[in-house]
C-alpha cells in the first residue's frame, strides 16, 4: 500500500483576494440559493430575504443602522468577517486576508442559508431542502475541463492542492482493487465551523457536498465514510472507490486506525 502524508494545516495561512470579486462570488452564491427556493416554491421571497438578513446580521454582529436590503447586509457581513475596513473593502486590487477568515466568510454564508431554512421550514425539512439545494448547485456547475480518469490521477492532484492550500493534515493511501483512502485529522473548515455548536448543520454544509462532488469529478468514482471531524469523529475516514474495479465496501476501522505517516 502506497502512503502519502502531509501536515499542511496552518491556521495563520494567508491569501490574496480582490474584495470586489469576492463580493460578486458571494452574491452569486446567495442569488443561486434564492433561485432554488423560488423554483421549488419553498417559502415566500420576502420571508426568505428577511430571514437571510437576520441570519447575516447575527453572524457578523452588523449594526441595524442603514439599508435593509439583502445585498447591503450581505456585503456588511463579508466585510466584517474578513476584518476589512470600509476603505479596503471597496478595493478593486488584491488585499491580504487570513485563509481562516475567507473560509469563514464563505461557509458561514451556507450556514445562514441553513439556519434560514430551519427557521422557515423546521429542522428536518430544512436540512433535507438544504441537501437538495447543495446537490442542485453542484450539478449546475460547469463540467471540469480535464477530469481525472483514474483515482491515482485524482490522488496526485489532491495531495498537491492540499499542500499548497494549507487546509488539512491527512494521510492518504492507494490500495489495490480500486480504492483510495484518506484519513483527515485536521481541517480548516472544521476549525471554522465547530465553534458554532451545531454538528448536524455543519456536517451538511461542509461534508455532505463531497458525495455529489466526487460524482461530478468522475461518474465512476464513489465516496464512502463512517465518521467525520465535524460530528466528533477522531478523523474523517474517507474512501474513494472506482466502481469499475471496487466492490464499494468501506474498509474496516482497523485499516484507518493503522494508517499513519509512514511508507509501506
Amino acid at each position: 500500500m502506497e502512503i502519502r502524508a502531509y501536515n499542511a494545516f496552518d491556521p495563520g495561512a494567508t491569501t490574496e483576494i480582490i474584495p470586489e470579486k469576492l463580493l460578486e462570488r458571494g452574491s452569486a452564491l446567495v442569488d443561486g440559493f434564492r433561485q432554488f427556493v423560488a423554483e421549488h416554491e419553498l417559502v415566500d421571497a420576502w420571508q426568505l430575504d428577511r430571514s437571510l438578513c437576520l441570519s447575516f446580521r447575527d453572524l457578523a454582529s452588523c449594526s441595524d443602522q442603514g439599508a435593509e436590503e439583502l445585498a447591503q447586509v450581505y456585503a456588511d457581513y463579508l466585510r466584517s468577517t474578513l476584518r476589512l475596513s470600509e476603505t479596503r473593502w471597496g478595493a478593486k486590487s488584491e488585499v491580504t486576508v487570513r485563509k481562516m477568515d475567507l473560509t469563514k466568510a464563505l461557509y458561514l454564508t451556507r450556514y445562514a442559508m441553513a439556519k434560514t431554512l430551519e427557521l422557515l421550514l423546521g429542522r428536518e425539512v430544512g436540512i433535507e431542502q438544504l441537501k437538495g439545494y447543495l446537490d442542485w448547485s453542484i450539478s449546475n456547475r460547469p463540467a471540469l475541463e480535464s477530469p481525472p480518469e483514474t483515482l491515482r490521477e485524482m490522488w496526485d492532484g489532491d495531495v498537491q492542492w492540499n499542500r499548497r492550500d494549507q487546509g488539512q493534515d491527512a494521510v492518504t493511501a492507494m490500495q489495490s482493487g480500486g480504492r483510495l483512502l484518506k484519513k483527515v485529522t485536521a481541517c480548516r473548515i472544521h476549525h471554522v465551523l465547530a465553534p458554532f455548536g451545531d454538528p448536524e448543520l455543519m456536517q451538511t454544509i461542509a461534508c455532505y457536498p463531497d458525495y455529489a462532488n466526487i460524482q461530478r469529478t468522475n461518474p465512476h468514482f464513489v465516496l464512502t465514510r463512517t465518521q467525520v471531524l465535524m460530528t466528533g469523529g477522531t478523523c474523517c475516514d474517507t474512501c474513494f472507490h472506482d466502481a469499475r474495479s471496487s466492490d464499494l465496501r468501506h474498509p474496516s476501522p482497523l485499516v484507518f486506525a493503522t494508517l499513519h505517516d509512514r511508507s509501506g
